[in-house]
């Protein structure tokens, strides 16, 4: 999702019968992986054990919840992709942006 405007670079797969599939960005380059990783750090928060340091107690952090939400730039990627699609799944479209206006209730223009 980091691709698309999120803080963390959560991989996510997509699997589809349409060519317009790979219209999704699907690789990462390094130097975006690595500038990620440094700002997703409040995702996670690590505890290491005072009695045995070899024990270590991870546990999610203020900034987990925030990761589970898809950033808008990907929904946007989603509902330009059902737009190429045939009038058959065009009916979907309606059902998509008022999913989109419930996640994202600032205006958005499709």
């Amino acid at each position: 999702m980091g691709l698309y405007g999120a803080k963390s670079c959560k991989a996510t797969q997509l699997f589809g019968s349409s060519p317009m599939i790979m219209d999704f960005e699907t690789h990462m380059p390094k130097p975006k992986r690595d500038e990620l990783q440094l700002s997703s750090k409040g995702m996670v928060k690590k505890t290491i054990s005072k009695s045995d340091p070899n024990k270590v107690w991870v546990s999610g952090d203020v900034g987990l919840r925030e990761s589970q939400a898809y950033p808008k730039k990907f929904a946007q990627t989603c509902l330009n992709f059902f737009k190429k699609q045939d009038a058959s799944v065009a009916g979907l479209l309606p059902k998509v942006f008022d999913r989109m206006q419930q996640m994202h209730p600032e205006p958005f223009v499709p």
